[in-house]
């Protein structure tokens, strides 16, 4: 009888254990009870409904957690079905913006002494007030709410690893960040995990809702937390801006863009981030100089300091105004040059050409002289032409490498640089670059002096090179300038005034560039841009053609066929096999006697060109025409905005089709199953540590008695 009555007892004690567990857990959520808050909540902003709503959604993001190590109180809702789990969870990330967009508009007054706040939503909008912490409601009623959700939130993107569930996570948050403005800590751990998004390798969903949440930090918050946001997206791209395959060169030139488009919100922020980066740059490229060690070299030269470049390089040409960032291209020229300087080795050609097309493109933002060619002819005149190339074996096992040397690396492999395609693409882009850098002046009353130092070190090239190929499209390039240099003579001896008069000397470069534009028989585009037209098109065909040869497996054409193929393609590549004086000669007096006819089909890709620095406005008259109409050519390339929001529509059905909170509330559950096994376990360790500690003191204390 003592027995049953024990056995009674013990039973009664689990059910109140059961019933207390229970309890403490809260009640059991339904699916009828989740809807029935978010219709109260959003069509009268309930505050009972929208507290209800924060406790479920705290209790999904913390499932299979032990809150009682946080040092919280229990949960008052349990969820305990995946249907449940799912409901909360999209429902919530999807509406609760509208949720507190509506507790706001539903009570209290706006601002003080019942004035609206500065871009306060009305009675029927679904929109957060931009200051909220002057609403009345706020600070007793949607601050505590606001900050157990979010960060909810937070903690639930810690756990998560799928795509999908991080680009809709973080959307969320950026629909709620003038929720953190008094709160930056809780702003910071959300911009940790959204950088963390932001520099991922895969998820091009999650880097675009990562770019609308730190966006939005960055506008919403206070303003001294946008210099952090900066520096914090300044730091992950440098970190993760190795684009050593295309898929890795496409997310870093998104970082980038990202970053350009946010300097254009504080440009006073953006300038003194982008001279702290600058200063770093060159105290690296300094040391480098002065010491001996390859380390420094490899450190300036490496892709953390190139991106770093190429990034405020881009801002630059952005925000070009003097009142802009303008002042830090002198710098930036300064800095990108020595990099050229540090190892002028064939391997370092890629990163040569690289930092190469960077300036060209200072050169035509800022409008300024760079001495481009210096380091372009360099490369012409090295003493490697003096030996004879090896033979690749045709394009088809090299043409995709050579692409990938070029394009992704800045240091080529040594077995690459011997081979004649290596050579050819280097020698081809560096007359690219060139005729670029030519074309760009080809229009400035200096143009003839211009071009005397690099022209001779090219006629040289023209004459030493064993490759007759490479004769033929450095004597174009020659021909072209000098009759451009001839066409700038003829109209600057007609001049009437001095150098001295900066304006004139502006008008007279201006007045050439209009005339190109205008075409027929006032003008035609100089001959060295028309050069640069055409051979642009040329290395357009020919990274084409390489792309096409790294898909094709185990494909390509042979060596020959290729050769063929560049003959084809038109006066860019220098004609076709004949190795005659002859015919060099005659080929250069066609490009200068049928210049009707290169007209007609070149000044239509001249006015379309978007590298080639022509103006087609009127010749600016004002500092203000001038900031206008550089800002509407920077927003071409910095509209980051738009992308995200063209991809948003398609994206939104895409996340919520591939949206698996059934797996996430799985191993949630086998989660706090395995933590509660070990929090077991881990008691029974301790337990036994403490009864072993108090035999030990036990044994010691007889062995002490025994010795007395």
């Amino acid at each position: 009888a003592d027995d049953s009555g024990d056995e009674e007892e013990d039973d009664d004690d689990d059910d109140e254990e059961e019933d207390a567990r229970r309890t403490a857990s809260g009640a059991v959520a339904t699916v009828a009870q989740v809807d029935g808050w978010f219709d109260a909540a959003l069509s009268r902003g309930d505050v009972d409904a929208a507290k209800s709503i924060v406790r479920a959604f705290r209790a999904a993001c913390y499932h299979g957690d032990d809150m009682d190590k946080r040092g919280e109180e229990a949960l008052k809702v349990a969820i305990t079905t995946s249907t449940v789990f799912t409901r909360v969870m999209t429902r919530s990330l999807t509406q609760m913006h509208s949720v507190f967009a509506k507790v706001f508009a539903t009570g209290g007054q706006q601002g003080k002494k019942g004035k609206k706040g500065k871009g306060s939503a009305s009675e029927g909008d679904a929109e957060l007030p931009l200051e909220p912490e002057r609403h009345s409601r706020w600070k007793k009623t949607v601050s505590p709410l606001a900050k157990s959700f979010i960060s909810s939130a937070v903690h639930a993107l810690e756990q998560m690893t799928d795509e999908a569930m991080l680009a809709f996570t973080l959307r969320a948050l950026g629909r709620l960040a003038p929720l953190m403005r008094t709160n930056e800590r809780l702003a910071r751990k959300a911009m940790t995990q959204a950088l963390s998004a932001w520099g991922r390798a895969d998820g091009k969903h999650a880097r675009h809702c990562a770019w609308e949440l730190l966006h939005a930090l960055a506008l919403r918050m206070p303003k001294g937390y946008f210099p952090k946001v900066l520096k914090g997206m300044s730091s992950a791209y440098a970190a993760g801006a190795k684009a050593a395959t295309p898929t890795d060169a496409e997310r870093v030139a998104f970082q980038r863009e990202c970053l350009v488009a946010l300097c254009g919100e504080d440009l006073d922020a953006a300038y003194a981030q982008a001279f702290a980066g600058l200063r770093d740059s060159a105290t690296q490229l300094r040391t480098a100089l002065q010491g001996r060690q390859q380390a420094d070299a490899r450190l300036a030269q490496g892709w953390k300091t190139v991106a770093t470049l190429e990034l405020w390089a881009q801002a630059v040409c952005a925000y070009p105004d003097e009142s802009e960032l303008g002042q830090l291209a002198y710098p930036l020229c300064q800095i990108l040059t020595g990099i050229t300087k540090l190892q002028p080795s064939m391997q370092r050609w890629p990163l040569r050409l690289r930092v190469a097309a960077t300036l060209a493109e200072l050169e035509d933002a800022t409008r300024s002289y760079i001495p481009l060619a210096a380091p372009l002819v360099e490369i012409l005149t090295s003493a490697r032409w003096r030996r004879p190339a090896k033979d690749d074996g045709g394009a088809g096992g090299q043409g995709g490498g050579i692409l990938k040397a070029f394009e992704h690396q800045l240091l080529a492999p040594k077995s690459l640089c011997d081979s004649r395609s290596y050579q050819e693409e280097a020698v081809l882009r560096t007359l690219t670059l060139l005729s670029r850098h030519l074309a760009h002046w080809s229009y400035h009353i200096a143009f003839p002096e211009l071009v005397l130092a690099p022209m001779a070190e090219l006629r040289r090239f023209a004459k030493s090179c064993p490759v007759e190929r490479f004769r033929r499209n450095a004597t174009s390039l020659a021909a072209a300038v000098d009759e451009s240099a001839a066409a700038v003579r003829a109209r600057r001896g007609k001049a009437s005034f001095a150098p001295k008069d900066t304006k004139q000397v502006e008008a007279f470069e201006e007045e050439g560039r209009q005339l190109a534009v205008a075409g027929g028989k006032k003008g035609k585009p100089s001959a060295v841009h028309a050069f640069y037209v055409q051979f642009k098109q040329a290395a357009e065909q020919r990274k084409a053609a390489a792309t096409m040869e790294e898909v094709e497996v185990g494909g390509g054409s042979s060596r020959a066929e290729r050769r063929a193929g560049m003959q084809a393609e038109g006066g860019a590549w220098g004609g076709g096999g004949v190795d005659s004086d002859d015919e060099e000669a005659s080929e250069d007096e066609d490009m200068s006697d049928d210049g009707e006819d290169f007209e007609e089909n070149e000044v239509l890709e001249f006015e379309g060109d978007d590298d080639a620095e022509v103006e087609e406005e009127a010749p600016r008259d004002s500092k203000k025409a001038k900031k206008a109409k550089r800002k509407v050519a920077a927003a071409a390339g910095v509209d980051v905005k738009g992308l995200v929001s063209s991809l948003r529509e398609e994206e939104s059905g895409d996340l919520l089709e591939d949206m698996d909170f059934d797996s996430m509330f799985d191993v949630a559950e086998e989660g706090g199953a395995a933590a509660k096994a070990g929090a077991a376990k881990t008691s029974k360790q301790k337990k036994a540590k403490r009864e072993a500690a108090k035999g030990a003191a036990k044994d010691a204390g007889k062995r002490k008695k025994q010795r007395r």
